[in-house]
């Protein structure tokens, strides 16, 4: 919830109502109360579900309580419908190539999405050290290969993509 200046009663309420509504709206509530800054019997009776709901006594009343109870459960909510968002470590320098040798998190990386392809593409299982080596190249020529892309055994940009398709497309549902 963006910075609202709770000094103000109309914003308060305005608050409670907008955190209300959006719980209803989750949890698939009948009737969500409407947000127009005036505290009428909808709020009240609203509040008191609420309140119910959250073990804490019914006078459907914003008191410190409440207040805490409503905005720790709006906050999961939120937290529940956001996007995770995703993390790009393949870098973005034109002609980087992963390569026998290198070690890094990057090499790492690539060895877990082939080892949770290998199923799929007949690869048969690396140590995830970090490390590019013998193993990792030949797993690498092995996805190439079932792609029907240049089997050069190192990780270009096309390589790279077409593993995190793969990837996401075979195991992590993300796409």
């Amino acid at each position: 919830m963006a910075f609202i200046d709770l000094s103000d009663e109309k914003n308060r309420i305005t608050a409670v109502q907008r955190m209300l509504r959006s719980i209803a709206l989750a949890e698939k509530l009948p009737n969500p109360i409407p947000v127009t800054g005036v505290f009428d019997k909808t709020t009240e009776e609203a509040l008191k579900t609420f309140q119910r709901q959250s073990g804490l006594p019914q006078s459907g009343e914003y008191n410190i309580d409440t207040w805490n109870a409503l905005k720790k459960k709006y906050l999961e909510i939120v937290n529940e419908l956001e996007s995770p968002i995703g993390i790009t470590p393949y870098p973005n320098i034109v002609g980087y190539t992963l390569s026998s040798g290198e070690r890094s998190e990057l090499v790492c990386i690539t060895q877990i999405m082939l080892n949770s392809l290998r199923l799929y593409y007949n690869i048969p299982y690396v140590i995830q050290s970090g490390v590019y080596d013998t193993q990792t190249k030949d797993a690498v020529k092995i996805f190439q290969r079932s792609c029907g892309m240049e089997c050069s055994g190192c990780v270009d940009c096309g390589t790279w993509n077409k593993l995190a398709e793969e990837y996401n497309l075979t195991v992590n549902y993300s796409q």
